[in-house]
């Protein structure tokens, strides 16, 4: 009777044991779920396009985009095509053509080095938890499916670099993550002023700083984040000439992936 009545007892211990154990798996899963973070920020890329190899080269079409790293879909960011855009066909399966807020065109007549960027939104507007991505790239220039490649890197607080190897149809490829970290910007924002004269101007001005980091650089951006234009900074008081007219430009001064200053001024 008695080691009936133990034997009982080990049960009933090991049956709440493992319930517990459960249990405190869940909440772990839950609790690190619930915390993901969403940095905002600007992802820029740039690649060198050539022939696929079809009968229309040079001419071509070409699509940049954005997935998750399960391969889901997030956002185009730049895609050249108009009639033959179906021959996309990874990107056509992946975005059913979506092209909000992309950078888009025609079929291009020749190769060139294509920019586009990204703000960490999604298709909806809606800035998406950091993780890995893919930044996808596909060309063609005949009617069919031509070369496809993607590129894995990490959105998130710290900045990120990416230069992949050469690939066919895509060269001097780079893929540059860069966080706005509000934290840091207000860490820094009592040590370092800034002011832009005039303020509208025509793309011609002057930047005044009242410190310059070591290795400094200044960021311009337009209005959808994509970046315009990148300088160093040698003096306290700098000239700088925009090579476009953008309206609103936006501006950040950084030192070794650390934001020092954030500003805005108008460009007629």
């Amino acid at each position: 009777m008695k080691q009936k009545i133990f034997f009982l007892t080990l049960i009933s211990f090991l049956l709440v044991s493992f319930t517990l154990k459960d249990f405190d798996q869940n909440s772990t899963i839950k609790a690190t779920s619930s915390t993901n973070s969403t940095t905002a920020g600007v992802m820029t890329i740039s690649t060198l396009t050539s022939n696929a190899g079809g009968n229309y080269a040079p001419r071509n079409v070409v699509a940049i985009w954005v997935e998750d790293s399960n391969g889901v879909f997030v956002k185009s960011l730049l895609v050249y095509a108009q009639n033959y855009k179906h021959f996309l066909t990874h990107w056509v399966s992946k975005s059913s053509m979506n092209t909000t807020d992309a950078v888009t065109g025609a079929t291009v007549n020749n190769h060139a080095t294509r920019t586009c960027s990204w703000n960490g939104k999604n298709k909806n507007g809606v800035l998406v938890e950091d993780g890995k991505y893919r930044i996808c790239f596909e060309l063609t220039d005949k009617n069919a499916t031509g070369n496809y490649h993607y590129f894995e890197i990490f959105k998130g607080t710290v900045a990120q670099t990416l230069t992949p190897a050469n690939v066919s149809s895509f060269s001097n490829i780079s893929i540059v993550w860069t966080p706005n970290n509000n934290n840091q910007v207000n860490e820094y924002q009592n040590v370092i002023q800034s002011i832009v004269i005039p303020n509208p101007n025509n793309g011609q001005f002057e930047l005044q700083l009242t410190q310059i980091p070591e290795n400094a650089q200044v960021e311009f951006y337009n209005s959808l984040g994509q970046l315009i234009q990148a300088e160093p900074i040698h003096d306290f008081c700098q000239s700088f000439q925009l090579k476009s007219k953008f309206g609103m430009v936006y501006y950040t001064i950084r030192s070794n992936h650390q934001i020092f200053y954030q500003g805005k001024f108008i460009v007629r």
